[in-house]
């Protein structure tokens, strides 16, 4: 057989398809014949065009018009698709309410295919909606990834959850996690098993993560155990080491100083940054001074190791200032050590009175027995001042005289009035001296 009697075969089959039945549109439905209660459906119809020759580029328009009854209407609607050759996406949509059964409906109205036979332009079908929550079940979940343990930073894992049963409409949350809890990727909701991947994404060195997942079905699940599960693997970050150069000198840098508002008494919290370099110095002080003045504790502190950056919060204690010589106004905070002495300003201003306490002392003194003679020495004679102490009696009471004592009792303050109740005493030894003159007077 020559080329000529093959083209002619060809040229005859050809124009047998074109001169033959032509294009001839079909709608049939696609909707299961068991649905459940509140799911979403949107492939109730199947439509397809018989005898398309070119599906890809060619594509014609029809319209659709369906109802779903269930002894009256209770859904009514139109939907409209391009089909070149077949389509069952996106034609129509029904959620179900109530259990029972139903009656799904639909017609060809308008189409751009020129068909001369329109008998298969419409169907029917008969459906029933069950409530899947009272039907028992045990529905397992596992997740399968596609590479190894290890994945290096900006790898793809590809990963799928997997279910023993789909019979039943169930939704998925997953989500990336490391070992604490950290989100490395945030939950998602889906209602396949179809195949996922995560660009992995870290910023540390290497971290271990987690595939996690959990499964509810829609149905009574009676073991929920094997609801949830977990896949491990590890990201490698490999970064490429740079030549470190170590400095010599050694720094420090004084940053924020709280409280914001500073009064004496107070701890005075001051954040640090130091590197300490080549010097085998390791002591440091950090202390609060005011007019070539200490006036705060000292905090030591040491630092071992060399080449090395610290970041550091110190507590500083002011002293209370209870006899106010120290006046409010602006102090210096200083940190030296390790070669280095730095210092940054800061104010002061007011008393914290709450590490100030009230103590009231009166001294009451009992009266000295006319009869004791030998107090009275002759006149030139000394008075053992020891010896007349210890015949006065002093006892702690509730009187008016305040003393006010300093944190850890390491600076003691008088008031004018507490000191003259000291001058009590020697008062007493005056006037005890010019009695006893009076009685070897009289002598």
């Amino acid at each position: 057989m020559n080329k000529w009697s093959i083209w002619f075969l060809g040229t005859i089959l050809l124009c047998g398809v074109v001169l033959g039945d032509g294009e001839n549109v079909v709608l049939s439905t696609y909707l299961d014949e068991e649905i459940y209660i509140g799911q979403e459906y949107t492939k109730l119809f199947k439509i397809k065009i018989e005898n398309q020759v070119d599906c890809s580029s060619k594509k014609d328009l029809i319209t659709v018009h369906y109802s779903i009854t269930k002894d009256e209407v209770v859904k009514e609607d139109f939907f409209e698709r391009e089909i070149g050759c077949s389509g069952y996406a996106n034609t129509g949509e029904f959620t179900p309410l109530e259990v029972g059964e139903y009656t799904l409906c639909g017609e060809i109205v308008e189409s751009t295919v020129e068909e001369t036979n329109l008998e298969d332009n419409s169907a029917c079908m008969d459906f029933v909606v069950l409530d899947t929550s009272e039907v028992a079940c045990d529905v397992s979940l596992n997740i399968t990834a596609n590479g190894d343990f290890f994945y290096e930073k900006g790898e793809s894992i590809k990963f799928k959850t997997e279910l023993n049963n789909k019979e039943f409409p169930f939704e998925i949350e997953y989500w990336i996690e490391d070992l604490f809890g950290n989100i490395y990727k945030k939950k998602y909701v889906t209602a396949n098993t179809n195949q996922k991947s995560w660009k992995t994404k870290i910023s540390e060195e290497d971290r271990i993560l987690f595939i996690k997942a959990r499964v509810t079905p829609s149905c009574n699940d009676e073991n929920l155990d094997d609801n949830y599960a977990e896949l491990m693997f590890a990201v490698i970050n490999e970064v490429e080491e740079e030549e470190e150069v170590l400095e010599e000198l050694s720094t420090i840098k004084i940053g924020k100083i709280s409280p914001a508002e500073i009064s004496f008494g107070e701890v005075v919290n001051a954040e640090v940054e130091i590197y300490k370099g080549s010097t085998g110095k390791y002591s440091l002080s950090a202390w609060i001074m005011k007019n070539g003045k200490t006036i705060s504790q000292k905090t030591k502190f040491h630092l071992k190791d060399k080449y090395t950056n610290y970041k550091l919060f110190l507590p500083i204690q002011l002293k209370p200032n209870c006899n106010e010589k120290i006046d409010d106004g602006k102090a210096s905070l200083v940190v030296e050590g390790l070669g280095e002495k730095v210092e940054q300003e800061l104010s002061i201003s007011g008393i914290n009175e709450k590490l100030c306490q009230e103590i009231e002392i009166e001294v009451e003194v009992e009266k000295v027995n006319e009869k004791e003679e030998s107090l009275c020495l002759l006149s030139g004679d000394v008075v053992d001042e020891d010896t007349l102490d210890s015949e006065l009696t002093s006892k702690v009471s509730a009187g008016n005289e305040k003393i006010w004592s300093e944190v850890d009792g390491i600076v003691i303050y008088e008031s004018s009035s507490a000191k003259a109740s000291k001058l009590i005493p020697y008062l007493i030894m005056a006037m005890l001296g010019l009695f006893c003159a009076i009685l070897i007077w009289k002598k």
